[in-house]
């Protein structure tokens, strides 16, 4: 095989191992959708079977109540979805978008908030798609199998748009009687979720190292553990 044969031959294996992986992470999201929709019709058949159970036992005074609860719940859910989905719009970029999208309906299955922040129009996002999507879907993934801590039930995630830069923030409720350490948190390994995670992050730390104009900030402010990811445009530099 010729050198030149060789080149075309390695980018050929590339370029079908990035589509097999697009692939897989597509699949992996439309099982994920399949699962949040599955979570929300188990809760309505579980509330209309409460209304039953109160129609069944006459209690109209409960009754009343119990719809009030559920009509408050609906609106206040209805709007936070209608918020968020009106900054997805703003977002040029479909896979990022169906990635937040997807996000949304899984913290929502879990009894979340994901409260989404995209305040201007973003065209594109200065990194590559693969790396992209994996990044935000590790950041988010944790942020959410985090949960809630005490009455902190929302999970933060903004997509800002600078003059030099696209920032992406990810943030989520800890602890402040025993927040996360900062200076191990990174390292391959640390987890608090057991045996057989905790590499998320580290590979989220290689390819933000290993992509140009990139870089990795992490801080704890007022019991929130954020993690924001610079992506500088054409012609910036790393502070």
């Amino acid at each position: 095989m010729t050198i030149r044969q060789s080149f075309f031959h390695r980018q050929h294996v590339q370029a079908r191992f990035q589509a097999a992986l697009l692939r897989t992470r597509y699949d992996r999201r439309i099982s994920d959708q399949v699962q949040a929709i599955r979570a929300f019709k188990q809760r309505y058949q579980q509330q209309m079977l409460r209304l039953g159970d109160y129609l069944d036992a006459e209690d109209y005074a409960g009754l009343s109540a119990y719809y009030q609860t559920l009509n408050s719940q609906w609106q206040a859910t209805n709007q936070m979805a209608g918020l968020e989905v009106e900054g997805l719009q703003r977002l040029n970029d479909p896979s990022l978008k169906s990635l937040l999208f997807q996000k949304l309906l899984a913290a929502q299955s879990r009894g979340l908030v994901l409260r989404l922040e995209i305040p201007d129009p973003i065209q594109a996002v200065p990194m590559n798609n693969v790396q992209l999507l994996r990044v935000m879907g590790i950041l988010l993934d944790n942020a959410i199998e985090a949960g809630s801590v005490g009455q902190q039930r929302e999970i933060h995630c903004a997509v800002l748009n600078y003059a030099d830069a696209v920032e992406l923030v990810v943030a989520n409720p800890v602890s402040s009687q025993a927040p996360p350490q900062l200076n191990r948190i990174m390292a391959a390994g640390y987890t608090t979720k057991g045996a057989g995670h905790g590499q998320g992050l580290r590979t989220v730390q290689d390819i933000i190292a290993q992509t140009p104009g990139a870089a990795l900030q992490l801080a704890l402010k007022h019991d929130r553990l954020y993690f924001t990811v610079i992506l500088l445009k054409s012609g910036g530099r790393v502070a």
